[in-house]
């Protein structure tokens, strides 16, 4: 009778691996079945290849984020407007006191982190080369914070009606910073 299994030296590129056994749902097993057959690998090496991605996607998220210190005080701002909103039993873009605590709590953490000295705005930014041309383009100073609530708040809008809504006070406000096409865009 033959021996079952793989034949003895077949990692001999890799130093021996370490077992780990788990459960998993019938639903996952089959899902982690089909991708190691769509990927012409073992079972053990497509949930190794699934672990292995994990932590990666940690630094990934971390790193769109803007690093380790912002994302971990995205982390910490979500995590108190769930306290917040468990605690009122509502949205914070749906009820003015929690609405209001939220933004307490942001401004104290911003107000813990903010820099000394006085505010230097940085430098234009040098003219850049138009693409496929040698023409120059004025490249103007960094986009200010407002322009960027603005923006934020369009593409917030376009993802869901409920998230943020932008009332006609909050669209006057930008509005005025931002010239009258904005408001207009904005309501």
């Amino acid at each position: 009778m033959a021996k079952r299994g793989r034949p003895r030296g077949s990692r001999s590129s890799k130093a021996k691996q370490a077992t780990i056994l788990a459960r998993v749902s019938p639903s996952t097993r089959k899902r982690i079945e089909a991708a190691a057959l769509a990927n012409d690998w073992s079972i053990s090496r497509e949930i190794e290849h699934r672990l292995e991605a994990s932590f990666g996607e940690v630094e990934r998220v971390e790193e769109a984020l803007g690093g380790l210190a912002t994302s971990a005080f995205l982390r910490v701002v979500g995590q108190n407007f769930r306290v917040i909103e468990r605690d009122s039993g509502k949205r914070w873009w749906t009820d003015r006191w929690t609405h209001d605590e939220c933004v307490d709590f942001v401004n104290a953490l911003f107000a813990a982190w903010q820099p000394q000295g006085e505010r230097i705005d940085p430098a234009p930014n040098p003219p850049r080369p138009f693409p496929g041309t040698s023409q120059l383009i004025p490249s103007g100073g960094p986009v200010s914070g407002k322009v960027r609530a603005a923006m934020a708040i369009s593409y917030l809008r376009a993802v869901s009606d409920e998230v943020v809504p932008v009332d006609q006070r909050t669209a006057s406000v930008l509005g005025s910073v931002l010239g009258s096409k904005m408001r207009e865009d904005l309501e």
